[in-house]
């Protein structure tokens, strides 16, 4: 009866895409007549995105081509071509109409006809005198949050950006150091080192790391954090060096309907830079960085290069980089300094091709890995959480650390006809992780044994996706798609028992535990999504996606502390959905409500009949509500951005431990979070930029949760009430040809709490703030970059490990300078 169901919701939706496409896909281009436009003057960026929205024309343009150009505007009746031939007057600029009706922005060739002036349709307003300063003017964000180039300030929902060029800037290398641009993304480390990761957004988070996560991550348009019960990814996840980055997205609030299963959440986008089909480019660069109490010096070495083949056809891009960090905890088990240092290593080839005007291919293989050889915790008593030895030390008598490496290779086809886009997005991606713990502060008091434990995880993830996009010149223009993704994932764990101060195995006891558990997960699903545009200003918006998962669990083991495991084989579906509007009350400002759902799959419990609990647990699901403002006035200077929202969490997924010591999950009561956040951003004077970001989120238990020492009314683990930045960034021209920068940034991170009030082990983590700066001085060819993280070496505690571990504390101070040289 069940799949009856399900197969009339999928004819369902497969006749309702159906429908849309025969209805709508003919809709090619507008005739070329005059239309009313109203741009102010600004960057040509925002004019762009304007003149798209303002026309209903279909436009794509890179960052980099428009960066530094402005525009006087344009005000009066003009066709799509005469408008554009103006706006792009005198930039070097050209605009190329492919056969299904894109406008593309390319670098003008030879050929091009010169710009000239286009003279007003009669009634026509003059164009506003004068011309904005380029260092008076906002830059344009374009993002690709709905799966198309838009921009930022037109995306009904919160995003948070952060650049490479920022990254770059105050040597961030780290998902915990960037995650201070984006206050309502919370990470929270497991053992201090990269990949080692739990993402929370708005709060939607039980603490625990061992289940599913509940923010995806993607790297362009591919997925790679794993949905499956195995893949651990609750506390491994994607830690990219970012060497090749373009920018970061965090996409605020469940993501369901066009990103899937555990995007309850949001979801974290690692968007690469695309190949240059036009200019060639060489960059290489080097660091060096010394951490206050640490063990020695970090450095770097990164390169690129950018190779045109066929200008303005094939190009292709490789990079390389190499970073060593010094450690910073101590060891006073083995005297050690600096356990913790390690490496980050990262390479990527990509290549872009446009064999015709209609079609496009990008493709993309990316290797990332990191090696450290110990953990940024430190060793404290429970449950009092007392620091058992000094604020950096670490008390471990067999060896600790953690291995991550990530392959991804990625295909992205699209074909354009008709006034649509076909898209092909294809990802195969394997990520690894190994870790060494010393958990002889639990067994050496049981048992009298040291107790090393060498633990695996393994993720193989495949995933298709294929997507139809009308123009958006249509008054009703849509995007339907499929998606399948299928993971084979495996968790794997060697306990040893050894007699104290050796590495002789105790005959008796050793293995403690020697267990593989194998997990095979498939996610099929169709979704679409429609914008109807009710008049110039206001539009509506509709998706819809249903997905079905599948998941077969397995284990086998050996060892004194093992069992026999068994699981249930377990099937889910969802339907997940979102509602918005927007309403466009003045040229820069536009008002948005939102309403949408995601979800995240059940799983099942080992033993079951044993430890009496049921076999399976059911898929949990948020709903958000967000009404939201996006504003930018004087002229671009100054940027105001807020929204509110309430989140529903339903059946929630716990981790309980028995008395025998053996965990499960179950589904237990609601949870609610509810908060304010706000983005400004303010050009004060010529190359003086002010920001800030902050938000409030209070996420709370709706109903008791006693298995987990939850009542209603208690805060959610793993995530601040208040947090925040405010930053200041000033660039001025120097003697010749060299430029001065500066810039300063405060982050205030509040109180929060590692574990329901009456779980163990419950610790409250105070507040804490932490400042850096960086400074540098460019010309054309060559940057020379100082930086300083945590300048005052705030002592904190920035989240807390799983289990009887101690707390991660917060990078002391850390000074480093880089130099780069493109050509």
């Amino acid at each position: 009866m069940a799949s009856s169901k399900r197969e009339k919701r999928l004819l369902w939706v497969t006749a309702l895409t159906g429908l849309i496409i025969t209805n709508f896909a003919g809709g090619a281009g507008a005739a070329e007549q005059a239309i009313a436009f109203n741009i102010s003057a600004e960057s040509l960026g925002q004019a762009l995105t304007d003149f798209s929205r303002e026309s209903g024309q279909q436009m794509i343009f890179s960052e980099d081509v428009v960066r530094g150009h402005a525009t006087k505007g344009l005000k009066g009746h003009y066709s799509v071509a005469d408008g554009l031939r103006s706006l792009l007057a005198g930039s070097g600029l050209a605009a190329e109409t492919n056969s299904a009706g894109v406008i593309m922005i390319r670098v003008a060739k030879p050929q091009d006809r010169p710009a000239k002036k286009i003279p007003a349709v009669k009634g026509d307003v003059p164009p506003e005198p004068g011309k904005p300063r380029e260092d008076m003017v906002l830059e344009t964000v374009i993002v690709t949050a709905e799966k198309r180039p838009e921009n930022l300030q037109n995306v009904p929902m919160t995003v948070d950006t952060i650049s490479g060029q920022q990254l770059a800037s105050y040597g961030e290398t780290h998902l915990t150091d960037f995650a201070a641009s984006s206050p309502g993304l919370t990470v929270n480390s497991g053992n201090g080192t990269p990949g080692s990761v739990n993402l929370i957004i708005r709060g939607v988070s039980t603490g625990d790391g061992g289940n599913s996560p509940t923010v995806a991550t993607y790297i362009d348009n591919v997925p790679v954090s794993s949905s499956g019960h195995n893949g651990f990814n609750g506390f491994t996840g994607v830690d990219l060096f970012p060497y090749d980055i373009s920018h970061i997205e965090v996409l605020e609030g469940p993501q369901g309907t066009l990103y899937g299963a555990s995007s309850l959440g949001g979801v974290l986008k690692y968007v690469m830079k695309t190949p240059d089909l036009n200019s060639p480019s060489y960059h290489l660069g080097g660091s060096l960085a010394g951490i206050d109490h640490g063990s020695g010096t970090g450095w770097g070495v990164q390169a690129a290069a950018n190779v045109v083949a066929i200008p303005g056809k094939l190009a292709f891009s490789i990079s390389g980089a190499h970073r060593y960090t010094p450690g910073y905890i101590n060891n006073p088990a083995t005297g050690q300094k600096g356990v913790n240092h390690g490496t980050q290593d990262g390479a990527r080839l990509a290549v872009y091709w446009l064999p015709s005007d209609n079609v496009k291919v990008k493709l993309s293989g990316l290797y990332d890995s990191s090696n450290f050889a110990g953990y940024g915790d430190i060793s404290v008593a429970l449950p009092s959480g007392q620091r058992t030895y000094g604020y950096l030390d670490d008390y471990a008598v067999e060896p600790q650390g953690q291995k991550n490496r990530l392959t991804l290779l990625s295909g992205d086809v699209t074909y354009e006809f008709d006034g649509l886009s076909l898209k092909s997005i294809t990802g195969y991606s394997e990520n690894r992780s190994a870790f060494k713990n010393d958990a002889s502060v639990i067994f050496l008091p049981i048992f009298g044994v040291d107790a090393p434990f060498n633990d695996q995880t393994r993720v193989d993830k495949f995933s298709q996706e294929l997507r139809l996009t009308s123009s958006l010149q249509n008054r009703f223009h849509w995007v339907v798609g499929s998606f399948y993704t299928k993971e084979n994932s495996a968790f794997s764990e060697f306990g040893q028992a050894l007699v104290p101060g050796t590495q002789q195995p105790n005959p008796n006891l050793n293995p403690l535990y020697n267990v593989e558990d194998r997990d095979e997960f498939s996610e099929i699903a169709v979704y679409g999504n429609a914008t109807y545009n009710l008049t110039k200003l206001w539009d509506v918006s509709a998706g819809l996606r249903d997905s079905h998962d599948h998941e077969t669990l397995s284990s086998a083991g050996g060892g004194t502390l093992f069992s026999s495991t068994s699981y249930p084989t377990i099937s889910s579906s969802a339907l997940t959905v979102s509602v918005d509007s927007r309403y466009h009350f003045r040229p820069n400002a536009m008002g948005y409500l939102r309403i949408a759902s995601g979800y995240r799959p059940g799983g099942a419990n080992a033993n079951y009949k044993k430890i009496g609990a049921q076999p399976t647990y059911k898929p949990d699901s948020t709903i958000n509500y967000e009404l939201g403002l996006k504003s930018e006035w004087l002229d671009k200077r100054i940027q105001a951005n807020a929204s509110v929202f309430y989140i529903d969490w339903q059946n929630i997924p716990i981790q309980v431990l028995t008395p025998q010591n053996n965990y499960y999950y179950t589904n237990a009561g609601k949870a609610t979070s509810k908060g304010v956040e706000l983005t400004t951003k303010f050009i004060l004077t010529p190359g003086l930029q002010l920001g800030a970001n902050w938000s409030f989120i209070d996420a709370r238990l709706k109903s008791d949760a006693p298995l987990v020492g939850g009542s209603k009314g208690d805060r959610l683990p793993g995530s601040p009430r208040w947090s925040g930045i405010l930053r200041a960034d000033y660039s001025h021209s120097l003697t010749g040809d060299y430029v001065g920068r500066l810039g300063l940034m405060w982050r205030y991170v509040g109180n929060q709490i590692n574990e329901f009030p009456h779980g163990y082990p419950y610790q409250p983590l105070p507040s804490y703030s932490t400042l850096a700066a960086t400074a540098g001085v460019s010309t054309e060819h060559w940057t020379l970059s100082l930086y300083a993280e945590n300048i005052t070496d705030k002592q904190a505690y920035v989240s807390w490990s799983d289990g009887p571990f101690g707390p991660n504390v917060l990078q002391p101070r850390t000074i480093g300078v880089s130099i780069d040289h493109s050509f």
